[in-house]
């Protein structure tokens, strides 16, 4: 199925089970692949992408579901004119028991994969390239971030974020883990994680994380 053009995607909202499988969603204007509120939100190979308009906001972007699996999905160029708009490959935020394996997310505007307030999280096997493309400070291939409540049990395991662009660098570092202030990032593991080759460093850290391993990361 292919999705382009127009004043959205494909949303998938406030449903007992959303699936995306197989689609096409290019120069959307707004949310490529959207789930929000669904007791489980599924997208897997999927290919979406921005276009000339750059008026997208988030590639695959899903909150409030229960049961989240985002794999094989390639997510490349979501761009918005406004360098604050949100224009991220893969957000997940207010979900629990999530999923999000095997992905390539790449030349966006802000962060490639971006966790936020959740819970019982598996990052693996994704490749985030060359995003950071509209705003040095959201820069990351992948976010774990502590934004509105609290972020805990999240694993990033074997996935490959860097930058190789010739002229200029926009991917700033492979990860950042940040908490906003008064909030906490518990039981983190970030382990056999590839991170060499970003603008600045490979793994960044910022406010309160407890309880959290860094094994066999290569910077």
């Amino acid at each position: 199925m292919q999705c382009s053009g127009g004043t959205g995607g494909v949303e998938f909202n406030n449903l007992d089970t959303g699936i995306a499988r197989r689609l096409y969603v290019g120069d959307s204007n707004g949310v490529g692949i959207h789930g929000l509120n669904s007791d489980s939100f599924t997208a897997e190979d999927n290919l979406v992408e921005g276009g000339a308009r750059t008026v997208s906001t988030n590639g695959i972007d899903n909150g409030g579901a229960t049961v989240v699996r985002i794999r094989r999905n390639t997510v490349r160029n979501i761009l918005h004119g406004d360098p604050a708009h949100e224009q991220r490959g893969i957000l997940v935020h207010h979900t629990q028991d999530c999923i999000i394996e095997d992905n390539i997310s790449e030349y966006n505007g802000h962060q490639g994969i971006v966790v936020a307030s959740s819970s019982n999280v598996l990052v693996q096997g994704n490749t985030c390239s060359n995003n950071g493309q509209y705003n040095p400070t959201q820069a990351e291939g992948i976010k774990i971030w502590a934004l509105q409540t609290f972020t805990s049990q999240i694993t990033v395991r074997q996935n490959r974020c860097y930058d190789d662009q010739e002229l200029v660098q926009t991917q700033r570092f492979g990860i950042k883990v940040e908490a906003n202030p008064g909030l906490t990032i518990d039981a983190l593991l970030v382990e056999d994680n590839n991170f060499a080759n970003n603008a600045v460093q490979g793994i960044v850290q910022i406010g309160n994380v407890t309880n959290y391993q860094y094994i066999n990361n290569l910077e």
